[in-house]
This record gives structure tokens, sequence and C-alpha cells, in this order.
């Protein structure tokens, strides 16, 4: 995203945390702003002839992520670093919020990435949001230039002010057009937390000082 980008919200969230996520997030990826998940449609599994056994269950099912506890401890100590090894990151983390319009108000300056205050906080239930410039005319590469190096494996470190720290690994990332969102596909609540980095490539339209597409990665605490 370059610095003038403003990213919509949805307007008139409830003051509960949860609620608030849910709405603003979802409004968020329906109005073109931010999407998350794959850009393959499913495949349909082929049917199975008549008289055939059925496919033997695996006998290892395995979880995909790490499943917290039914009732964790609340994490209230807001994050303050975002550490990526990987991509050379060590940036610091600010609040970012909404105006009075619900457009989601990036950070001042590229050097930093901003969390979504009304979100979850990383490391608790839920998709925690972080969004950062990947560059500016002014001062060149943002926080998250290199944002579309991370390979699934990569391991992202969020430090919180009570000296403790989230550790995530990252999943996927892919590239969306900003006009075209599968929402369903991509906010479905999991009980587990993860984190959704979030900024902007593709084409740049120099006529709109924009660029055309939202680069996500999506991360699950280990």
């Amino acid at each position: 995203m370059d610095v003038s980008g403003r990213h919509r919200l949805a307007t008139g969230a409830t003051a509960a945390r949860a609620a608030t996520l849910v709405a603003a997030v979802a409004a968020l990826f329906a109005t073109g702003v931010f999407a998350l998940g794959a850009d393959q449609p499913g495949v349909a599994a082929e049917p199975r002839p008549a008289g055939a056994p059925a496919a033997a269950a695996p006998t290892d099912p395995s979880p995909t992520w790490t499943v917290l506890p039914a009732n964790p401890s609340p994490v209230t100590a807001r994050p303050t670093r975002l550490r990526i090894p990987a991509i050379g990151v060590d940036s610091r983390i600010v609040t970012i919020g909404v105006d009075r319009t619900g457009a989601l108000i990036p950070p001042r300056t590229t050097d930093v990435t901003g969390w979504f205050a009304a979100g979850p906080v990383p490391g608790t239930i839920g998709p925690a949001l972080l969004a950062g410039h990947v560059d500016s005319r002014a001062t060149g590469p943002g926080v998250f230039f290199r944002l579309t190096e991370l390979r699934p494996g990569d391991v992202i470190i969020v430090d919180r002010a009570d000296h403790t720290a989230a550790r995530f690994v990252v999943d996927s990332s892919t590239r969306v057009s900003k006009t075209a969102f599968p929402t369903e596909l991509i906010y479905s609540p999991k009980p587990v937390a993860m984190l959704r980095l979030v900024t902007c490539g593709g084409s740049f339209d120099a006529q709109k000082r924009s660029y055309l597409d939202n680069v996500i990665v999506n991360a699950t605490i280990r």
C-alpha cells in the first residue's frame, strides 16, 4: 500500500472485540481492500463406482494447526514488535484503527507495522491483522517490501508489552485483486490463533497512485 492509502471498514461495529472483528474484517474483505485464502476453486471428488469399497479412513488424522485450550488465559498486552528473520523484518508495531467514515487508517510511516486493535491480540484465538506499506515514492521500500518472499514454514514472531512473544509459522501466501474477493473462503472462524499480514502488490496504477492487488500472508501459532 502507498502512504496515502485508505481502506474501508464496516461502520457501526459492536463494542465486543470478537463481534467487532467479524463485522469489520468481513466488510474490509468484501469492499475490495484485503483478501485472504486460496485463489483457486475447490475440486469436486470423483463419484465412487457402485459396489466399490469405501475408502479407508486415514490412520493418523493429525490436525493441520495447533488447537488451543477451550478457555485460554486472555492476553491483553498489546503487540510491540514484529520480527520476520527470513526477510529481515524487525519493526515496531503501532496501533491503527478507523476514521469517522469507517476507513482503516494505515501507519503514518513506511517503517512500522500497524495492528488493527479492534481485532484479536496476536496469540489469542482468531485472526490478528497486521498491515504495512510495501513502499513509498518518498522513502523507498517499506516494512513489507519483501513480503512476497515468505514461504510455508517461515517463522514470524510478535513481541508483546508483557515481555511474552507469540510465534507463528507461515501456512500460505497469496495475491488477489482488490476488486474480487472470495470472502467466505477467506474469513471462516477457527479455534486457533492466526495472523494475517497484509500489504499492497501487483501492478501499480500510476494515475491512481495505487497498487491493484493485495498480498496476504497467513500464519498459525505454533
